[in-house]
């Protein structure tokens, strides 16, 4: 049997290598039939570890090692955000780097927010429009249309940089200070 490369010389072909415990399979065809077939997977099991290279079959990808694909749910264990605005930045940043190219989008909304709080099991803010506002006036977002908004360069920063390595900004992280008291007055 030839392969699909063969086949079709100018199509893209994605492959895919599954491990799950002891156990491999390697995919090899469409792009989208490849994506079906690991979406099914990662809603059934969510230990695995999944590397993916897409290019003519028999090359390597350029720039040398695969991409891993990684779920939202993943990401956010990976990750740990602390707080609200920091999850909000972490959804911006997933959906702008590392969620599948089907899915890749520069700016967030209040629904795609919930979702990715839904996706990654990370307790849904009462008021998601007002999250977006507040990441914003941390630093993290900035708005590119009403109720939409965009990682900034801080955003970037703090999930790529700081997240994930115990280093978290929020005010639990940081030292307590201790309220300055009155000086006490002296009686004569």
């Amino acid at each position: 049997m030839s392969t699909p490369a063969a086949v079709f010389p100018d199509r893209t072909v994605s492959k895919l290598k599954v491990k799950i415990g002891e156990k491999e399979v390697e995919l090899e065809g469409d792009p989208e039939h490849v994506a079906k077939v690991i979406a099914a997977l990662l809603t059934t099991t969510t230990s695995m570890v999944v590397s993916a290279s897409t290019g003519q079959v028999g090359q390597s990808p350029p720039g040398g090692a695969p991409p891993v694909i990684v779920d939202i749910r993943s990401f956010f264990n990976e990750k740990l955000p602390t707080s609200d605005n920091e999850a909000a930045a972490a959804v911006a940043y997933y959906y702008k780097f590392v969620a599948p190219s089907e899915e890749r989008r520069d700016a967030i909304d209040m629904h795609i927010l919930e979702e990715g709080f839904r996706l990654a099991n990370y307790p849904l803010p009462s008021r998601p429009a007002m999250t977006l506002v507040h990441a914003k006036t941390a630093g993290y977002l900035s708005q590119s249309d009403k109720g939409s908004y965009r990682l900034t360069t801080v955003g970037h920063n703090l999930v790529a940089h700081s997240l994930g390595k115990g280093e978290g900004t929020s005010s639990s992280a940081r030292k307590a200070r201790k309220p300055k008291s009155k000086p006490k007055r002296r009686r004569k």
